[in-house]
């Protein structure tokens, strides 16, 4: 019995050697700073360091082994990270402390909340200042339900808004905004698939959504300022991308019919390109395999590309300025498969309209010069 008694004393013992417990490090200098931390589980890690006036620091943790970080620099911050699960890793940056403790950067009033559940989800939020002013009233709001998704958003300037989302498995997300009253918003409710929208200049405004599918790839890259893409995407292994260099330039701003690059289907491919002023590119597909391309190169030119049925495929080139072009290739009602249709205007002023419905037809337009037109219309 004296024996039993003691291995039973030894085994209390490891068990307590081994417990395992969550670690918290607060850090404010300054004024009227707040932090909040609520750890409940297992290895849970957090780390809040606050320089400057009136920030305001949250972080609760149900799981195990989660780990944040948040730093904020300057006044009126708000940081608030939630993580239920397990491995999730968050990091809030509002302002910049570089590695020998010196302030880099500067961030005030910006708010930013991050909600993860499930697992091994990943978050890295940075708003700050661009080098040259202080990065004021940006705003950003990450939620990933689901397991090793990845996100990262960066938004220097002022006034700059950003929603991401991401609900299914595997997803990765990469928002970069740089200048002013930019917004940007990505839903995703699949998994694996990849987004990216990079702003660079004011006033740009993109909004992502891949609803329901699985391994789309959707690109948005604008350049300049008063730039609007839109991206809606219902279906599986779409790869869209919209890069438009300039001012002005519009790739749909609602989900009307038409309007903007939407898919409702699966392995279609959109590409518009837009460099100049004021161009405007629309694509819409309904239907599988179908590839649609646009190249705007100039001032005031349009183009709209929509695509009813399989095997399409379609490309408008148009260099100049107010050039206009216009592609069905089958309409609602009326399919079209297995159809080709090219454009190439150079000039000014031209227009060009190509209707295809049926199967297998062949379009083929070249306008070089001022104040051209062309109408095709082809049926079987």
């Amino acid at each position: 019995m004296k024996r039993v008694l003691l291995s039973a004393a030894a085994l209390l013992i490891g068990a307590i050697g081994f417990a395992q417990t969550n670690d918290s490090s607060v850090s404010s200098t300054g004024n009227n700073n707040g932090a909040t931390v609520s750890q409940t589980g297992s290895i849970n890690n957090s780390t809040i360091r606050q320089v400057g006036d009136f920030n305001v620091s949250n972080v609760t943790s149900v799981g195990r082994n989660n780990n944040s970080t948040t730093g904020q620099v300057d006044q009126r911050n708000t940081s608030t990270v939630n993580q239920v699960g397990s491995n999730q890793t968050s990091r809030v940056n509002q302002g910049q402390i570089s590695s020998n403790g010196n302030i880099s950067r500067l961030g005030r009033d910006n708010t930013s909340t991050v909600s993860q559940v499930g697992e091994r989800n990943t978050s890295v939020v940075f708003q700050r200042d661009s080098n040259v002013l202080i990065g004021e009233f940006n705003d950003s709001g990450v939620s990933q339900d689901g397991v090793r998704n990845v996100s990262d958003v960066s938004q220097q300037g002022d006034r700059n808004f950003s929603r991401l989302g991401q609900n299914g498995d595997d997803n990765n997300s990469d928002l970069d905004q740089t200048g002013s009253d930019n917004r940007g918003v990505v839903r995703i409710f699949g998994s694996e698939n990849t987004t990216k929208i990079d702003q660079l200049g004011d006033r740009n405004n993109s909004v992502i959504e891949s609803t329901g599918g699985d391994l789309n790839n959707i690109l948005v890259d604008q350049d300049g300022d008063d730039n609007s893409a839109l991206v809606d995407v219902k279906g599986g292994s779409n790869d869209v991308d919209v890069i438009q260099l300039g001012n002005g330039n519009n790739a749909g701003d609602d989900f009307l019919p038409g309007d903007g690059a939407n898919i409702i289907g699966s392995d279609n491919i959109i590409m518009i390109e837009q460099i100049g002023d004021d161009n405007d590119g629309f694509a819409r597909i309904t239907g599988d395999d179908n590839e649609t391309y646009t190249y705007q190169t100039g001032n005031g030119n349009t183009s709209f590309s929509d695509q009813v049925g399989d095997l399409n495929e379609s490309t408008v080139t148009q260099t100049g300025d107010s050039n206009t072009a216009n592609i069905d290739q089958g309409v609602m009602g009326t399919t079209s498969l297995d159809s080709l249709s090219n454009l190439l205007q150079l000039g000014n002023m031209n227009r060009a309209t190509v209707l295809q419905t049926g199967t297998t037809q062949i379009s083929a337009i070249t306008q070089t010069g001022n104040g051209n037109m062309a109408n095709v219309s082809q049926s079987n």
